[in-house]
């Protein structure tokens, strides 16, 4: 079974100053997509070091309510033991509007010189089997804590060998609360459009089976597992 560290602790960002890097404001370098772009920012602690963050500006203003809603799925898949990076929700002045919004800040991943080293754009089921497997665990983590499986929330390195990282939280927040039939059914879909695209060995499709299986919630396995078997694993 994959050996998965969970990622240290972060400061709470609540404690910092944080802002958009001026040089790059509102530059797409490191990602964009439907829900905003992903610009490169500071955090300035009140020990006075600075580190550089990933800053999501949304594409429309966050209400209260909707960040408070990132955030709870931030803290809910690392209480479920999801590898997520550090990051929290945060309200600072972009510049776009009178007064602060809500940003999603966190771990950087790249530098400006080099841009990222996530594969935004990259299609996940043309990942390689390693990677795959780690984003199977991740995944099933969140199945576990009750949020959409879906593999756009896992985003592969552009170093294949790194793995990956589950990083883009938007499709979790707008499917929160199905049913776990649904959630098992989502990520039994995931593994074996994967095993299509691949052509995949019943021995490879069994072993990532069994991965998932293993990280499943003992009350939660065998939905999972009925929900594979109707796909044709058998245990």
């Amino acid at each position: 079974m994959p050996s998965i560290m969970p990622l240290r602790p972060w400061k709470m960002p609540s404690e910092a100053r944080i802002w958009l890097d001026k040089k790059t404001k509102f530059s797409p370098k490191l990602g964009a997509g439907a829900y905003g772009r992903v610009c490169f920012g500071r955090m300035k602690f009140q020990g006075g070091k600075t580190q550089r963050v990933a800053i999501k500006v949304f594409k429309e203003p966050l209400s209260d309510e909707k960040a408070s809603n990132y955030q709870k799925v931030i803290d809910d898949l690392r209480n479920a033991g999801v590898r997520i990076p550090k990051m929290a929700m945060v309200k600072i002045d972009t510049g776009r509007f009178n007064e602060p919004e809500w940003v999603q800040v966190s771990q950087l991943f790249g530098s400006i010189s080099k841009g990222s080293k996530i594969a935004t754009n990259s299609p996940w089921e043309h990942i390689n089997l390693a990677q795959f497997e780690e984003g199977v665990v991740e995944l099933t983590k969140a199945f576990n804590a009750g949020y959409y499986p879906s593999m756009e929330f896992f985003e592969p390195f552009r170093d294949s060998s790194k793995g990956g990282i589950p990083i883009d939280l938007d499709l979790l927040v707008e499917y929160s609360g199905i049913s776990a039939e649904l959630r098992a059914n989502i990520l039994a879909n995931v593994i074996k459009k994967y095993f299509s695209v691949h052509s995949l060995s019943q021995e490879n499709s069994g072993h990532i089976f069994r991965i998932s299986l293993f990280f499943a919630k003992p009350g939660l396995r065998k939905i999972l597992e009925a929900s594979f078997a109707r796909r044709g694993y058998k245990p």
